[in-house]
């Protein structure tokens, strides 16, 4: 049980440190500001 707990904060991290990545890479291909 300890295995999932760790996978699953893992995997919530990874996407809240991707998220901002990938709003900026879409903002800058599509040429918004903010």
């Amino acid at each position: 049980m300890k295995r999932a707990i760790i996978i699953t904060i893992l995997v919530l991290a990874l996407l809240l440190l991707s998220t901002p990545l990938a709003v900026e890479s879409t903002n800058i291909l599509g040429g918004y500001s903010g």
